[in-house]
């Protein structure tokens, strides 16, 4: 793009009429300049927000895999003696587990919005 510039800004020595188009294409190439500069930037900012929602999404996996195993644990003791199934139940941290997994989703899906928001405005 500079380079572009350059070119340009070297054809001063035309007539008024050619002169004002160069100066049209100097300043259109300005403004491609500072929309690829913003568009890169933006860019870059996306590529963080999804690296931290793939990393959120990691947790919440490992989040889910534990509260079904832990479901998977109730199911087994189910069938056991009433004391078996008083303990299970106290193990059972089901629902710290699914509130961590819904906190977590929320907070990522907030997040994803509050981009989108901004980039459309930014694009706007």
């Amino acid at each position: 793009m500079e380079h572009i510039q350059e070119e340009l800004g070297r054809l001063g020595l035309l007539s008024a009429t050619e002169s004002e188009k160069v100066s049209a294409l100097l300043y259109a190439a300005r403004q491609v300049d500072v929309q690829v500069s913003e568009e890169l930037e933006g860019s870059v900012v996306l590529r963080e927000k999804l690296q931290a929602i793939q990393k959120g999404l990691a947790r919440v996996k490992r989040n889910h895999e534990r509260a079904s195993c832990v479901l998977d644990q109730c199911e087994a003791s189910e069938k056991l003696s009433s004391d078996v199934v008083e303990q299970a139940v106290i193990n059972c941290q089901v629902c710290s587990c699914l509130l961590l997994f819904f906190v977590n989703m929320e907070c990522l899906c907030s997040s994803h919005m509050q981009h989108l928001a901004v980039t459309k405005n930014h694009k706007g």
